[in-house]
């Protein structure tokens, strides 16, 4: 029951970041630095939240879930998003440096790479002059730059982030549902 409860708690943290996302192209124009800046902090963060949630994965797998459900074709998907965002060196490495922490060497070597690159950097932007409309991205800007990664691969980054993201929820519910059927609770 425990590692079904760590999945709901990450469940939820993914559903209202979705959410957050969902507002935000509500309510900023979509060329807007604020929409920008708010939909980078969505992802990047959700990114930090499915490698915690694969260690939750991974607890259902310890408590021999298999064992109780009819239908295993969820749990394995679950299973399956649980390893790649465990194993994954490129998940890893954007959960370690720009998802949950920040890497004051990865901002170091963007700026070797800007300064080398003659790259005008652009420190802050603004819709206006409320801190509210502001982005100071040149740090974002900087890890990014940092890194090594291609924009093919933050691209293919982006892609596992969606789709493993806008799934778990609803994978965990049915994983759920099925263990309470078969042992007949609902």
């Amino acid at each position: 029951m425990i590692a079904f409860m760590c999945c709901f708690f990450w469940a939820d943290r993914l559903q209202s970041l979705w959410h957050f996302g969902y507002l935000n192209n509500r309510s900023e124009p979509e060329t807007s630095v604020a929409h920008a800046r708010n939909l980078q902090t969505m992802v990047w963060n959700s990114a930090s939240v499915m490698r915690e949630a694969a260690i939750a994965v991974y607890d259902l797998r310890k408590a021999n879930i298999r064992a109780h459900i009819r239908d295993r074709a969820s749990l394995a998907k679950l299973y399956r998003m649980a390893h790649r965002w465990d194993r994954d060196k490129r998940l890893i490495r954007i959960r370690n440096n720009i998802g949950f922490h920040v890497a004051p060497k990865m901002i170091k070597k963007g700026i070797a790479e800007a300064v080398k690159a003659y790259f005008r950097l652009v420190l802050v932007a603004a819709d206006d002059h409320t801190a509210g409309r502001t982005s100071l991205r040149a740090g974002l800007e900087l890890l990014f730059m940092g890194s090594g990664m291609t924009a093919e691969e933050v691209d293919d980054i982006l892609k596992i982030i969606v789709a493993d993201t806008s799934a778990f929820s609803e994978l965990v519910q049915t994983v759920f549902l099925d263990v309470l059927k078969t042992k007949g609770l609902i």
